[in-house]
């Protein structure tokens, strides 16, 4: 053994003692013991002991995946946690930068030398996977990340211990769970196959079909879909026989009937039932497309009756999976069955959902000095100040959503949907890790609710102090060169509307408007704002949603001009207006006479185009 790695007595005594157990062997357990053993030992440890402490007690720490996702290294074995240094690099525990040639040589040692076939299994594995990874790492980046080559032999009689330990800990019911035999097997197959070792592969075959057949003595496996999964998986190299694909078939037939009578609640699951129906589907040959039809609408049935009975929030959820799943294959009557059900019960739903109301108090001599300066000295200037400090902006938007979720860290990863007036999901935002984008447009929808009252004071100042009538907004606007002299009426009606507190009018004739001028803002900038139609031989304008995606919206004010714009009209995680007024999707109280707030924001919305200064290029300021 190396002299980089120096054997701690303590230690060595633990494993020993776990390594002597017949039965279940618990390495959370082993790795406690581990701890617990070198905390009470005296004295400060030599560099040679931490190495040899971090080998046996880190190897305990890489965890077997529990999905398909490999990370963070692409490889089986997974860190057990993660974390980033104020500077932002990623850091991991347990790390594979830490494993170098000694430390293999010791796990290729300890896989030898150990009797029970978990640990066996474990350090031959680690050494081979992780051994891989590190010697196939190019020169340079091991340079770069400060970590040595590995130049360590890595034999496959490594696979060979590994593979047969896991054999024996499945075959003897050493298990943790029934998950764990299922997982065990899958590493068995994927590393047999992986070193064309078809002997093993044939072995593991017969222990898949083995411990599937001794779960489903007493009923159901609780995991029944691991034996699918892997079955199906690595069916080209299992050379399944027509009998054994018909047991795997039979599990899943088995999982429907059991699982899909409504008078039986003690095992009725819809959503077993459902993935079973998908699992069997992927089994059934190619060009059958009745058989597939007639498995999703029996798999169907059993969610929908069990949407009748949830609560409108659930069963839409529940609802609206059935139904991509209907579409995809076809099943278009079905689907529009679907479409009814989640529609009928819209008003349900939206009144399961609770409003979060958080009171802000603010000095009422601070709020009026605001209001009083953002009017300005003359209308120009209180309309420029009005659409510069109303302006939700990109990069403060994301600031406060990362303020927010520092004390309420479980915010940052969840998911959620965002339900229409239908009843049906319109958007789906992620975490803000995966999803800031996402997050930040919903997040922005928040801010025009919350800076509403201060637009709205605003509007009403800049309406008092200059005694605005409909001839200074529409000379105003005329003279940013905007709105060319055809759609002058509209805007008319559109402004007189709001002069007149009508909110519903305001806003379906000038957010038809605002499209417009933008479309001209982008023509201006000189981007292409007319698609070609082949199918009718002419040409047709592109929409807000496109428009609002041209690079010409990359820097500085343009930039959060877009954002502010999508978030408002073109986004379903935002408020959407535009998409909402252009198919008729709102509510009735969404653009209702009570609804000046949309109405005062379509208003900023003029305010900011004319704000928009075109200079040379696409640079703009305002």
């Amino acid at each position: 053994m190396s002299t980089s790695i120096e054997i701690i007595p303590e230690i060595e005594a633990v494993l020993s003692e776990h390594d002597a157990i017949v039965g279940h062997l618990d390495e959370w357990e082993l790795e406690s013991a581990l701890k617990k053993s070198l905390d009470a030992r005296p004295g400060e440890l030599t560099m040679p002991q931490r190495r040899y402490a971090w080998a046996e007690i880190e190897a305990l720490r890489f965890q077997r995946p529990v999905t398909d996702t490999r990370s963070p290294w692409g490889i089986y074995w997974c860190a057990l946690s993660s974390g980033t240094k104020p500077d932002g690099t990623e850091v991991f525990s347990p790390d594979v930068a830490q494993v170098d040639d000694d430390i293999l040589e010791h796990w290729k040692h300890r896989a030898v030398q150990f009797r029970h076939p978990a640990l066996k299994a474990r350090f031959a594995d680690l050494a081979w996977e992780i051994g891989r990874f590190r010697r196939t790492q190019s020169r340079d980046t091991a340079a770069a990340s400060g970590t040595a080559q590995i130049e360590a032999d890595l034999p496959v009689s490594l696979v060979h211990v590994a593979v047969d330990s896991l054999l024996e800990v499945v075959d003897r019911e050493w298990l943790r769970d029934e998950a764990e035999g299922w997982q065990l097997l899958a590493r068995v197959l994927e590393l047999s196959f992986e070193t064309d070792d078809q002997s093993r592969g044939d072995r593991g075959k017969a222990a898949l079909f083995s411990f599937m057949h001794r779960k489903t003595q007493a009923g159901l496996p609780d995991a029944w879909w691991y034996f699918d999964e892997i079955a199906w998986r690595h069916r080209k190299n299992l050379h399944l026989t027509d009998e054994e694909a018909a047991q795997v078939i039979g599990l899943l037939e088995r999982v429907v009937a059991e699982m899909s009578s409504t008078s039986d609640p003690a095992h009725f699951d819809p959503h077993d039932v459902l993935e079973a129906t998908k699992r069997l589907v992927r089994w059934t040959p190619q060009g059958d497309r009745e058989r597939v039809r007639e498995l999703l609408r029996r798999g169907g049935k059993s969610l929908e009756e069990a949407a009748q009975g949830a609560s409108a929030l659930l069963a839409a959820s529940w609802l609206e999976g059935l139904l991509a799943t209907y579409r995809e294959h076809g099943l278009l009557d079905d689907a529009a069955r679907l479409e009814r059900m989640i529609s009928e019960r819209a008003s349900e739903a939206q009144g399961e959902m609770r409003r979060l109301e958080v009171p802000l108090e603010i000095p009422r001599k601070e709020f009026d000095a605001w209001v009083e300066n953002t009017a300005g000295e003359t209308l120009v200037e209180g309309i420029r100040r009005i659409a510069a400090r109303c302006l939700i902006r990109e990069q403060s938007t994301k600031d406060s959503i990362q303020s927010m979720t520092r004390d309420t860290p479980l915010l940052a990863t969840l998911h959620s949907s965002i339900m229409g007036s239908d009843g049906f999901t319109v958007a789906t935002v992620g975490s803000i890790e995966g999803d800031i984008d996402g997050r930040a447009v919903q997040h922005a929808a928040n801010r025009f609710n919350w800076f509403a009252p201060w637009l709205n004071a605003s509007l009403l100042r800049l309406r008092e102090k200059h005694g605005i009538d409909i001839e200074d907004l529409v000379a105003t606007f005329s003279e940013r060169r905007l709105f060319p002299e055809s759609r002058l009426p509209l805007l008319r009606e559109g402004l007189t509307a709001w002069l007149a507190n009508d909110p519903v009018k305001t806003v379906h004739v000038l957010v038809p408007q605002i499209e417009a001028a933008v479309r001209d803002l982008v023509a201006a900038l000189g981007v292409s704002v007319r698609r070609f139609r082949p199918e009718i031989r002419g040409f047709q304008v592109v929409g807000l949603n496109e428009l609002l995606r041209q690079t010409i919206w990359e820097n500085g004010f343009l930039r959060d001009f877009r954002f502010h714009m999508t978030a408002l009209y073109a986004d379903p995680r935002g408020i959407n207006l535009r998409n909402i007024v252009a198919h008729g999707l709102g509510a009735a109280d969404f653009i209702g006479p009570g609804s000046v707030g949309l109405a005062n924001w379509v208003m900023h919305s003029l305010f900011l185009l004319c704000t928009v200064q075109l200079v040379e290029g696409s640079r703009s300021s305002s």
